[in-house]
């Protein structure tokens, strides 16, 4: 496994690609201790956690996947990005180019919008718990978006729900002992939203 990331993952550093081979020699000689410790660089520390039921179609792209697979060019394209006639190479590389753009700029201004909606939630599940039971909080907000227009059952609702909430709550308690949400803007870009 360890030999298919470092040829699979063609963005490694320098670095990162030497640490991994250095771990892939380690483990051939059955040293597993010291290969752990390897894997507590910050670059490769999150391998750690990752089991076989973690490899595979992620939830979040099963519904959109199977068009993707009927005809690539829908995973090409974006709800934001209108494609225009390509008389050339040069048009069209001019719009991957503009796309790719957008996309990695709204990749980075979606985390930080992300960090505040689900702050959004957490503050919104603790107004609907009436301060008593938090449980009851969960149950109100899945209750209300089953009652409305989302298109998801009810189990996913409460998972998203559940998952926000618990973020929230991490970034309620940053701002608090930061004295401000602005530090949520100030969080180095090198820490995972995870965390």
């Amino acid at each position: 496994m360890v030999e298919k990331l470092a040829t699979a993952i063609p963005s490694l550093s320098t670095k990162s690609r030497s640490n991994l081979n250095s771990l892939k020699a380690k483990l051939s000689e059955s040293h597993r201790s010291n290969a752990k410790s390897l894997l507590q660089t910050p670059k490769l520390k999150s391998l750690l956690d990752v089991t076989a039921e973690d490899v595979g179609l992620s939830e979040t792209i099963h519904t959109e996947f199977p068009h993707w697979l009927d005809d690539w060019q829908v995973f090409l394209k974006s709800e934001n990005i209108v494609s225009g006639a390509r008389d050339s190479f040069t048009s069209l590389l001019a719009e991957r180019y503009e796309f790719t753009y957008l996309m990695e700029k709204r990749r980075v201004t979606d985390r930080y919008r992300w960090r505040f909606f689900t702050l959004f939630f957490y503050d919104l599940h603790i107004l609907v718990s009436y301060g008593a039971d938090t449980h009851r909080g969960s149950e109100t907000l899945v209750r209300f978006l089953t009652s409305s227009s989302v298109e998801h059952e009810e189990q996913i609702i409460c998972s998203n729900i559940k998952r926000w909430v618990a973020a929230g709550l991490r970034y309620h308690t940053l701002c608090v002992s930061a004295g401000s949400s602005g530090c949520l803007f100030m969080l180095p870009e090198s820490i995972s939203d995870k965390v």
